[in-house]
């Protein structure tokens, strides 16, 4: 990686990095310019739920909203190397069961049920492993921002009892 700030992709981080900005500030101005457990809010907590939910339904919104095009965009990459993958593994079987058949003297149809045994165990053992890989956190934004609300609403009910 290079240094932040050079070059193509440090002029597309900086980029990047005004849009957020941008749009953060747009959503501070939207929402009356204070973030959650700042001055100016409501001081009854009844009173403060429509628009803390609404702020975290637009946070939610921006985020999904990046998320889907970072998603979509590795997703198409995957499918055409995994298109073309495929092909080049399927050419490759086919020479190989030829080969094994004349060389060995074993029939074509041998190799090839031989062949997919293999391959049916590699997919069983890809699958254990996939099923056991963890994934990262979803939505870290939303997530820390409903747990400072929380907080902040416990609060605002401990002061008005």
């Amino acid at each position: 990686m290079g240094n932040r700030g050079t070059g193509q992709d440090g002029e597309m981080m900086k980029a990047d990095d005004a849009m957020n900005e941008e749009a953060r500030g747009d959503f501070e101005d939207e929402m009356g310019g204070v973030r959650s457990g700042e001055g100016g809010l409501p001081s009854d907590w009844k009173e403060a739920i429509p628009s803390l939910i609404s702020s975290r339904i637009a946070i939610a919104q921006m985020e999904l909203k990046d998320a889907m095009g970072a998603a979509i965009g590795k997703i198409v990459s995957v499918v055409v190397a995994l298109f073309f993958l495929l092909l080049c593994w399927l050419l490759i079987l086919v020479g190989l069961i030829g080969l094994i058949a004349a060389k060995s003297g074993w029939e074509w149809y041998a190799v090839m049920f031989a062949a997919a045994g293999v391959h049916g165990v590699a997919a069983v053992i890809a699958l254990a492993c996939f099923k056991a890989k963890k994934t990262a956190s979803v939505f870290p934004v939303t997530k820390a921002e409903f747990e400072k609300d929380v907080e902040w609403l416990k609060e605002l009910k401990r002061e008005q009892s």
